[in-house]
């Protein structure tokens, strides 16, 4: 989401209903639907490291810093965006986080990975 660009601050100004309430969409992206996916943030690391194979391991260690930028930016143009309709206050409901939640898991890997070659 911060890298989105669809004029709404990465989705901080983009309203939307989740679990019943009001919030915006960066917070949905960058709390609400990982804690649907498990409850605990560190389980959901450690889950999906599990799931890196070595062959993605060398793959992104050939790919560039801009590279994992530009699919974090992608992320939110294809998966967060699509399915909310031009209306502000849209329900991210059941069907949204269905298929929403491999591209969470996804953006989980692509952040860790990212932080880790950064890190050295």
């Amino acid at each position: 989401m911060h890298c989105a660009d669809e004029g709404d601050k990465g989705g901080n100004a983009r309203h939307v209903i989740f679990d019943g309430h009001p919030d915006n969409l960066h917070l949905v992206w960058d709390a609400g639907l990982r804690h649907h996916i498990s409850r605990n943030g560190q389980n959901l690391a450690a889950e999906v490291r599990r799931q890196i194979t070595v062959q993605d391991r060398a793959a992104w260690d050939k790919e560039s810093i801009e590279g994992r930028i530009m699919e974090h930016h992608r992320l939110p143009q294809t998966v967060a965006y699509r399915d909310l309709g031009g209306e502000n206050s849209a329900v991210v409901g059941p069907a949204y986080e269905q298929r929403a939640d491999p591209a969470v898991e996804l953006h989980e890997i692509v952040r860790f990975e990212t932080r880790k070659k950064v890190e050295g």
